[in-house]
């Protein structure tokens, strides 16, 4: 592994801001420092070599796992490393036969101890299911004995840690069973019975049941929960269907308590949404009574507390939607969200809960009938429903919002947009609850949407350009509660990028590293890297509030 480090010389939230005291027997010694970050390159390959973007970190953020053909060109394995820096970094998948690949399905355990992985590992051409630990080790064959034409298309791990679902796919199909294993290997148990092919699955949040959807004979698809150890036959979760009626698509609640779905079950065509409790019973359908009978629900979000259902709807034709929300387990106390403008407008299909679950927030195409130029802007309401608020202010000719996030304690959300068209994505703050304001957070251009919340540290880390450099991409840090858009910080030195070197994804982790992949040393050759940041202390240390140190 390589490392470097170097100050700073630009004055940010990495790099103090304040005095530290530093005591020294018989001295009270005040003196400006300038506390710093260092990168340190956690892959190791050859010049060929290449890191793929889509890694995973551990749930602990101590650990990284990725692909990287580092043992021949274009032959991506599975590898891992910690993201100490302290190394080195491993192959953790198997030796592939000639031809064979790891495919780029692969998880980790909740517990960070345990990779998960499908590979060609033992036959080319025959996708297995694989666990090995994480630091590398022996490694466990999870499926069965596979017939010829079988293989495992992808795998969920129980929020347990303790079992891995696994579904398999055949040359003629997408999916075909699904079945339950230990993640310490043994005996494998297919959970679907009158589902003859299955569409999609999921595991309870309580890692006690898992729910499935697909065939039951013809082209019928039903809904089916049973436990996730294969003790009891699956149980059939909807009602008797309407002739040709199906259920289309379904989610557990964050509170693994009930299964909400949608489809045409009571009248063909027309798409409803239901809730049903996850052990099976009587289903209670969740949409506004008056629907029009050419409605369909397109969409549907659950809030974290496991009490409301948001779900998007056209009644008119297959593009102007509204957007309501309702009780999870009543009828008849569904709300509008929106309030239409005109004819022509629309919720898009983008729209969140508050993490208070009190409030939506959605992205409104909203029609201009005078003939001026249409906007996409970003509204928010309260479950209850009422006069929705727009939260950023008004835009420039063709000038747009296109992402949002709430912050983790529901008081603000964040969202980017291109407020003069001029395709500069800026990142801004407005409260959750309105109204419009347009502090900015970022004036760095952010090409594909990557910037992530680090509360606990108080900042926004975001891969972006330079604001007086188009087309390189830098890893960066701004201050979140505070937002100044010329307080941000270059994560990595600019003079440490090859000079078109760009960040292609970074991760910040819960204890404040922050991982990237990047061409930092040479030009179009990626791999994987960490920032390792050294503050000692935290605000608070000055006045003696010992709670507010950190050790990252």
């Amino acid at each position: 592994m390589e490392s470097s480090s170097r100050r700073s010389p630009v004055s940010t939230s990495l790099s103090g801001r304040r005095a530290v005291l530093l005591l020294i027997p018989g001295l009270l010694l005040a003196t400006s420092s300038t506390s710093w970050a260092h990168w340190t390159k956690l892959s190791s390959g050859a010049s060929y070599s290449d890191v793929l973007t889509d890694y995973v970190v551990s749930p602990d953020g101590e650990w990284v796992v990725y692909w990287h053909d580092r043992d021949g060109e274009d032959v991506y394995e599975l590898f891992s490393a910690p993201t100490s820096g302290a190394g080195p970094d491993r192959r953790i998948s198997g030796l592939l036969p000639a031809g064979a690949v790891v495919p780029r399905e692969m998880a980790i355990t909740p517990d960070s101890s345990t990779v998960v992985y499908v590979a060609e590992q033992e036959t080319t051409d025959v996708r297995e299911l694989f666990a090995v630990p994480i630091a590398g080790g022996a490694i466990t064959k999870l499926n069965h004995n596979l017939a010829a034409d079988h293989g495992v298309k992808d795998f969920k791990i129980s929020p347990l840690g303790d079992r891995v679902i696994y579904a398999l796919w055949t040359t003629s199909s997408s999916y075909d069973d699904i079945y339950t294993v230990p993640i310490t290997g043994g005996t494998a148990e297919k959970l679907n019975g009158a589902v003859t092919q299955v569409i999609t699955y999921d595991v309870s949040p309580l890692g006690d049941y898992v729910v499935h959807h697909g065939w039951t004979g013809g082209s019928t698809e039903e809904l089916y929960s049973g436990p996730i150890d294969a003790s009891a036959p699956a149980t059939k979760l909807n009602g008797a269907l309407v002739t040709n009626g199906d259920v289309w698509s379904f989610q557990i609640s964050p509170l693994g308590d009930r299964v909400v779905y949608r489809g045409d079950v009571q009248v063909n065509d027309k798409v409803e949404i239901y809730s049903v409790p996850i052990a099976g019973d009587t289903s209670v359908k969740l949409n506004h009574t008056h629907m029009l009978s050419t409605g369909e629900i397109k969409s549907f979000e659950i809030n974290q507390q496991g009490t409301h259902v948001a779900y998007l709807v056209d009644e008119v034709d297959n593009f102007y939607r509204d957007l309501w929300v309702a009780p999870i387990a009543t009828s008849g106390g569904a709300n509008r969200m929106n309030q239409r403008r005109g004819s022509g407008d629309t919720v898009i299909n983008s729209y969140k809960f508050s993490p208070l679950g009190d409030r939506v927030a959605f992205l409104y195409y909203e029609w201009d009938t005078g003939g001026g130029p249409d906007h996409i802007e970003l509204y928010t309401n309260a479950i209850a429903g009422g006069s929705r608020v727009k939260l950023n202010t008004d835009l420039d000719p063709q000038g747009d919002i296109d992402d949002f996030q709430f912050t983790p304690d529901g008081q603000w959300v964040l969202y980017t947009g291109d407020p003069d068209d001029s395709l500069w994505v800026i990142l801004y703050r407005a409260p959750a609850a309105g109204p419009a304001a347009d502090e900015i957070v970022a004036l760095n251009e952010i090409p594909f949407g990557q910037w992530y919340m680090d509360t606990e540290r108080d900042r926004v880390v975001l891969a972006g350009n330079d604001p007086f450099l188009d087309n390189i991409v830098r890893p960066w840090t701004m201050p979140l509660s505070s937002p100044n858009p010329f307080g941000g910080d270059e994560l990595v030195d600019d003079s440490e990028f090859d000079a078109d070197g760009d960040v292609t994804r970074l991760t910040p982790l819960p204890n404040g590293r922050v991982v990237y992949v990047a061409d930092q040393e040479f030009d179009n050759e990626f791999e994987l890297y960490v920032v390792l940041t050294n503050d000692l202390f935290s605000d608070g240390f000055e006045s003696g509030d010992a709670l507010a140190w950190t050790s990252p």
